[in-house]
């Protein structure tokens, strides 16, 4: 979970595009909504990230993984 804080903290301060060219952001809820729906070992994608490691990410990590992708989809 460290290592993920430390990535996480980086790609803040990375610039980000311009606020006209992007869309809404992502919510914690969506996040977690989708987490909850994806099935137990299965893989969900190209990364193999099963479902039910997903779904063990607590309250800190679901609020790290919402920012992660939020990151991503900004940049």
């Amino acid at each position: 979970m460290y290592v993920l804080c430390n990535y996480i903290t980086e790609l803040n301060d990375q610039p980000t595009v311009d606020a006209d060219e992007k869309g809404p952001c992502i919510f914690q809820k969506e996040v977690e909504k989708s987490i909850k729906y994806m099935k137990d070992k299965k893989p969900t994608g190209d990364e193999d990230a099963l479902g039910d490691v997903l779904k063990l990410l607590g309250e800190e990590g679901l609020r790290l993984m919402t920012q992660l992708i939020n990151n991503i989809y900004e940049t």
